[in-house]
Order: structure tokens, then C-alpha cells, then sequence
């Protein structure tokens, strides 16, 4: 279900029996609670029109393996991808402004973090991780952010990181 304008994806049917969404090109939000509960699914394409993701967008996505974030998105709001146990894998680009508090809450399953995001001090970072994470998820960070990572107040407690060229 889809704003009047097409612009805003308001909600996905959790009783839909589909495991892979394709956003269309018109989206520019993904709303709050859009996907909240589609524990059957694993796999989604966000468009390079989308430039936020509401709360609780993907809340309890139970099935959901990797979120490759396209470089149009600003912001990611509060408990975006929480509950989202499946989730091995996420990429953060560059465009991301802001991220918020619990996003990535209740993630256990996320291994790899590849942080994009070249200026990581002009960027907005309510969300924390839990320990489990901090100790055995690998966070890889651009060439020459290394020292702004290690020494960022969220990121700096990731005991695995890896400069990706």
C-alpha cells in the first residue's frame, strides 16, 4: 500500500507469501512499520529515490539476511531494523546523515557492518550496539576513516575493524 502520490511506501502485507520486494522507483520513504513483521521476508531492493526509512520500518523482519542501503538515503529513523535477527550483513553509504537510536537493536545475527560513510564526526549516530556485536561483528570503514572510527564514540568500541579499499 502506497501514498496517493506513490511517494511513500506505507505498508507491505505481512500475509503476503513473497520473499523478495522490489521497491518501486517512485518511493522516495519507506514508512514507519512499512514491513514491520514480514518474517518471511528475506531479501528487498530499495531504490536509489529513497532518502529515508521510517521507524520500526523493518521491526521484527525475523528473515531478513542482508539491507544494502542505496547512496540516496539521509536518514535511517529509530528502531529501523530492530528485531531483525537474520541480518548477517548491512552497507551504510555515504548519503546517510543521521541514524537512529536501537536501529540496529536486537540484531545477533549481524557479522559485517560496511560503513561507507567518509566523515563519520559530521554524521548524526544515536544508535548503539549491543556487546555481542561490538565483539564479533567486523566493521569495515573507507580508506583514510580509520582513525575517525577508532576513535568514535559508537564505533570506537568495535573490536574487529577492517579498512576497505
Amino acid at each position: 500500500m502506497y501514498s496517493k502520490d506513490m511517494k511513500v511506501l506505507v505498508c507491505f502485507p505481512s500475509k503476503k507469501d513473497s520473499d523478495f520486494f522490489r521497491i518501486p522507483n517512485s518511493v522516495t520513504k519507506i514508512g514507519c512499520s512499512a514491513f514491520r513483521g514480514c518474517t518471511g521476508l528475506t531479501s528487498v531492493e530499495i531504490p536509489n529515490s529513497v532518502t529515508k526509512i521510517g521507524w520500526f520500518a523493518f521491526k521484527g523482519c525475523g528473515g531478513l539476511t542482508s539491507v544494502k542501503i542505496p547512496n540516496s538515503v539521509a536518514i535511517i529513523e529509530e528502531y529501523t531494523f530492530s528485531g531483525c535477527g537474520g541480518l548477517t550483513s548491512v552497507e551504510i553509504p555515504n548519503s546517510v546523515t543521521s541514524v537512529g537510536k536501537h536501529a540496529f537493536q536486537g540484531c545477533t545475527g549481524l557479522y559485517e557492518i560496511h560503513m561507507k560513510i567518509e566523515h563519520i564526526e559530521n554524521v548524526k549516530i544515536e544508535c548503539e550496539f549491543s556487546s555481542f556485536i561490538e565483539k564479533n561483528c567486523t566493521l569495515y570503514v573507507p580508506i583514510g576513516t580509520g582513525y575517525a572510527y577508532r576513535h568514535h564514540p559508537v564505533f570506537g568500541r568495535f573490536k574487529h575493524v577492517v579498512i576497505e579499499r
